[in-house]
């Protein structure tokens, strides 16, 4: 049986502070479109998840996950680990739709429910997962707040 050493290494790339909080979802898509995303990749899905510190300072993203045109694996684990060792108090979440319509699908909507739940055992939030289209984006959160305010 094979045994492993497991090792942490957090390596710190700059020491500047903060110049911006997302705090609202066109903020997280223009800072995921602006260091995430290349143009030339579109035409398959990636998962990118960036952590926040309190003040919604970002501290870092990960690319957590890599797929095909249709389809992409998100692993609660993985992002779950990297925002445990950012010391993150909120997770992003971003993922592209190549097909251009930025609507979630049943998979979009168990994933972030699945993800929510899981990083909320570890004191951790959700924040949002933003679904990035051709020209547009969907915002989970965005929808929430919609809901909630048309009620009122």
């Amino acid at each position: 049986m094979a045994t492993y050493e497991i090792t942490y290494v957090r390596r710190l790339v700059s020491d500047a502070p903060p110049t911006c909080r997302i705090d609202c979802s066109e903020k997280a898509v223009d800072y995921f479109r602006e260091n995430c995303f290349n143009p030339g990749e579109m035409w398959r899905e990636k998962v990118f998840a960036l952590f926040v510190d309190r003040e919604k300072a970002p501290l870092g993203h990960l690319l957590v996950g890599l797929g095909n045109e249709t389809t992409v694996p998100i692993s609660n684990k993985l992002i779950a680990k990297a925002a445990l060792d950012a010391s993150a108090d909120g997770v992003i979440l971003c993922h592209n739709h190549p097909s251009g319509n930025p609507m979630p699908g049943h998979d979009d909507l168990r994933a972030t429910d699945s993800l929510r739940k899981g990083l909320g055992c570890l004191d951790i939030s959700l924040l949002d997962h933003v679904i990035l289209g051709e020209k547009g984006f969907f915002s989970f959160q965005d929808e929430v707040e919609r809901k909630y305010h048309k009620k009122k």
